[in-house]
């Protein structure tokens, strides 16, 4: 019998130039004194107390997803849902 349950392998940016864009045009254009400014990964280390940068990109791609159908809005728009939590903010 088919569980329905199936592994997807999807491509993830870390700190990739769009990313970066956005963080640059939030700073000077939302609020440029946010906690988890300058930079979002700096931030995401602290307040997990991890020990490096390294280990936040680990926390992120090393992670296992399970992915939902959510219907509201968006009919069955997707939301994944990490199995081991990471500490963020909202991100720009």
């Amino acid at each position: 019998m088919d569980s329905g349950f199936h592994s997807v392998y999807l491509p993830m940016a870390f700190e990739d130039s769009a990313t970066l864009g956005a963080v640059t045009r939030h700073i000077e254009t939302v609020k440029a004194d946010a906690p988890w400014q300058p930079n979002n990964v700096d931030f995401i280390q602290r307040i997990n107390g991890l020990d490096s940068r390294e280990d936040v990109r680990k926390a992120v791609f090393d992670a296992s997803y399970m992915v939902m159908g959510l219907g509201d809005v968006y009919l069955g728009a997707p939301c994944a849902v990490p199995r081991k939590r990471v500490l963020t903010t909202h991100l720009p």
